[in-house]
């Protein structure tokens, strides 16, 4: 059986309208991953030991950036971020096979 794969898909943000797609390419089913959405989850907090010292830096640097007034200082834009406000950037999704 072969399943039929995107090497991208344009969507319209405002209306979720997918407006264009890429090259189509049909990949043996057993080479897709497929994953099941929903049922039981699991949720897991803290981190091991070991890294404690790494994060605990991490940790007293943002408080102290956040103190200070410049944890949420911008230096600037980049283009696509620019390009983005604009409104002329499109979602590329990209086949993952």
């Amino acid at each position: 059986m072969l399943t039929k794969v995107y090497d991208g898909v344009v969507i319209d943000m405002a209306t979720s309208k997918i407006i264009s797609t890429g090259e189509v390419t049909w990949v043996d089913s057993k080479d897709v991953a497929y994953t099941k959405g929903g049922g039981t989850s699991t949720s897991t907090t803290g981190f091991a030991q070991e890294y404690k010292p790494q994060i605990s830096g991490m940790l007293a640097e943002g408080k102290s950036l956040y103190d200070t007034g410049q944890l949420g200082s911008v230096a600037g834009f980049n283009t696509n971020q620019l390009a983005g406000q604009a409104g002329v950037l499109s979602l590329q999704v990209f086949k993952l096979v």
